[in-house]
């Protein structure tokens, strides 16, 4: 009866402590987390700055000038009133500003200005002012543009290069060239358009090669052009904890399943397929969230990461009935898998 009666309370004891579920939990957490602050914090951008301008020390390229005349050119940027990276839609209010020699370009040339990669949305009549022997023109302008090339791999904790691409298609393409430097791109301090920090800038000039097609073939063109270069950090943590936060906690659903006594298997199986199926089903959330590619992110590999630890879970709950010792080792090793395998993905974002 005593023998009896031992094995009895051993069966409704928990096979492993919360106590110790919850401690390798937070181990794994101070890792895990650890690993996405300094990721997060690190400025580590995945798109490639978009280089696109033959330098002007270039020796001189057929349909320029011998001595093209030097046209400064600048951008302030007061305030975005759209900044969205994930649909690569941009739109603000600023100045454009050119300062050139009225004598050999005339007005009417540098009117023509153009974005490659945007659109004027506004543009108001020049504001020309003299300056010695140049002119001063300042354009009151509302520009939408997008940025050629963007990458999302890193999503939710990416970092971004944009740019915006200043150029002239006139008759003086070949006798004028931009010259602008890196104080000539000024941004408000202040800004932190919808969660995000631009926390550089950078400006190149050149040449633009074109082809334009005629009827009698394509024909090369070479243009003015000034591009200018905004770094931009995500500092708002909310995707991000939107995103990871929901899939940590589901595994530890999971998780706690193997402190649920030897006599309950039918409640420790169902909360395990429970958590796989809240990760499943979260699934749909992390769609509806991230930017469309048909490329894998992050955020896809911390699903699938934490889908495959919940699925051996299960399967450990399924089969391993026989000894505490194995499955309080199964809990640390599953929480070092997830420490390590975070912490990986985490390194390569």
């Amino acid at each position: 009866m005593g023998t009896t009666s031992h094995q009895t309370a051993d069966h409704n004891e928990p096979i492993v402590r919360p106590s110790f579920i919850f401690g390798c939990f937070l181990i794994m957490n101070c890792i895990f987390w650890s690993f996405a602050w300094v990721s997060f914090s690190t400025y580590r951008p995945v798109d490639n700055e978009y280089k696109p301008l033959t330098p002007l020390s270039t020796p001189a390229i057929s349909q320029l000038s011998a001595n093209p005349e030097q046209v400064d050119i600048g951008l302030i940027i007061d305030d975005f009133q759209k900044f969205d990276i994930y649909d690569n839609d941009f739109l603000f209010n600023g100045i454009l500003w050119i300062a050139f020699n009225p004598n050999i370009v005339p007005f009417e040339a540098i009117d023509q200005i153009a974005l490659v990669n945007g659109t004027f949305v506004e543009k108001s009549k020049a504001s020309v002012t003299a300056v010695g022997d140049k002119a001063f023109a300042r354009y009151a302008v509302k520009i939408a543009f997008r940025n050629t090339s963007i990458t999302y791999k890193t999503f939710p904790a990416d970092d971004h290069i944009l740019h915006l691409i200043v150029t002239y298609y006139g008759t003086m393409a070949g006798d004028v060239i931009f010259k602008a430097a890196r104080s000539n791109l000024v941004i408000n301090d202040d800004l932190t358009p919808m969660g995000w920090g631009l926390i550089n800038t950078q400006v190149a000039s050149g040449y633009l090669k074109n082809t334009i097609k005629t009827e009698s073939g394509n024909v090369n063109a070479t243009t003015p052009g000034v591009i200018f270069y905004l770094y931009c950090q995500k500092i708002s943590l909310s995707s991000l904890l939107t995103l990871i936060l929901p899939l940590v906690i589901f595994f530890l659903m999971g998780l706690y399943s193997f402190a649920i006594p030897y006599s309950s298997a039918t409640a420790r199986l169902s909360l395990t397929a429970q958590s796989i199926i809240a990760i499943v089903a979260f699934r749909f959330v992390i769609e509806t969230i991230s930017p469309k590619t048909g490329y894998f992110l992050v955020s896809d590999y911390f699903f699938l990461l934490f889908l495959l630890v919940s699925i051996i879970v299960f399967f450990v709950n399924l089969t391993v009935h026989d000894s505490k010792i194995l499955q309080y080792i199964f809990v640390a090793g599953i929480n070092l898998v997830v420490a390590i395998g975070g912490s990986y993905i985490w390194l390569l974002s």
